[in-house]
């Protein structure tokens, strides 16, 4: 991940970073551990003993009766923070001091990095289990729409983050409502407004001014709108030769997020001439690539068909389908070309099978 910036704005994000409040909290709870360890519950946080004297050494209040640390944004927050960028580390049942803790804080650089996987560790675990990016989606989507010029609409935020979370989510394959679910914990009951309590999340590490009706995004926010969506499946730039465009696919373990990859390189080209070019360029590429490849092609379906016939003439491979059925099966590559795979249910017969 390359999180440099130009000159000042590198040097005022990463100020703005080492004293957000999340990170200077993340850091008084790794001194406070310190060379020391204290037990922590199934749920990899504190247990509800050891909370108020965590809450004492950050000076967060903490009520009396507590379900879980977890419940505590000001505690929980800076405790993911924490454990994602080093300053304590878990093991065993037991939390101790970080190797990060010493030396801190890091370089410019190594210093917005480490923020920036702490602040992706918070959005996860506020996140639904189902869609573990849909806070990471919000926080864009916000971030979005507080770095356009121009003046908000006086009926607030909400309208506006809503388009932008809905095309986020048509760009990077997520279901927009859950995202959208996911903003209602952010709601504010006492003041009626929408998306507070994510303005004060963003504002916690520095990202945007605490004002949930008028934010002012940082130069901190504007670095990190521009790097938050590294990881996630975007569509693949069109203009990629194909051998790139495989590769960003193999980022992606998940074979229905490869394909969505594959589709913005995909969408501009004719289909066969895809095929052909996506085959040729996985020639000399390593057995994963390759896979990722077969897949891509194998998505087009009969569009794809011509291609994989031409490929059976040219090369005279084993047999592709059983006497009697007519659809080649999916192609593997060895030393010595491509070998057709027996197939399985993508073969359609013609008439009874010889056994």
């Amino acid at each position: 991940m390359d999180v440099t910036a130009p000159g000042h704005g590198l040097r005022d994000a990463a100020r703005l970073a080492r004293e957000s409040v999340v990170v200077g909290r993340a850091v008084a709870l790794g001194r406070w551990i310190g060379g020391g360890r204290r037990p922590v519950t199934a749920g990899q946080v504190l247990r509800k003993a050891d909370v108020p004297a965590a809450g004492a050494a950050l000076g967060v209040d903490v009520p009396p009766k507590l379900r879980t640390m977890a419940d505590i944004r000001a505690l929980h927050r800076p405790w993911c923070v924490a454990v994602a960028i080093g300053l304590l580390q878990i093991d065993r049942g037991w939390v101790t001091g970080g190797p990060a803790l010493e030396g801190w804080p890091p370089g410019d650089a190594d210093l917005l990095a480490r923020w920036l996987t702490g602040l992706r560790a918070v959005c996860t675990a506020e996140s639904y289990p189902q869609d573990e990016d849909s806070v990471r989606l919000l926080a864009m989507a916000l971030l979005a729409v507080l770095g356009e010029d121009g003046a908000l609409r006086p009926d607030g935020l909400w309208g506006p983050v809503h388009a932008a979370l809905h095309d986020l989510c048509d760009r990077y394959d997520k279901a927009s409502w859950e995202a959208s679910h996911a903003a209602d914990r952010y709601y504010d009951l006492e003041t009626g407004t929408p998306l507070a309590g994510l303005v004060a999340l963003l504002a916690e590490f520095g990202a945007v001014t605490d004002d949930p009706r008028k934010p002012v995004i940082t130069p901190l926010g504007r670095w990190a709108a521009a790097h938050l969506a590294d990881g996630l499946p975007g569509l693949a730039d069109p203009g990629l030769p194909p051998a790139e465009m495989i590769a960003e696919a193999a980022r992606f373990s998940d074979e229905e997020q490869q394909h969505h990859v594959a589709w913005g390189w995909l969408a501009e080209r004719d289909p066969a001439q895809a095929a052909r070019e996506i085959l040729a360029a996985a020639e000399g590429m390593s057995p994963l690539l390759r896979s990722v490849a077969v897949r891509v092609v194998e998505r087009l379906g009969e569009d794809a068909l011509p291609v994989w016939r031409e490929m059976k003439s040219a090369r005279t491979p084993a047999p592709s389908c059983p006497p009697g059925t007519s659809v080649p099966s999916p192609a593997t590559k060895t030393g010595s070309g491509w070998r057709w795979r027996p197939p399985r249910p993508r073969c359609r017969k013609r008439g009874p099978m010889r056994r």
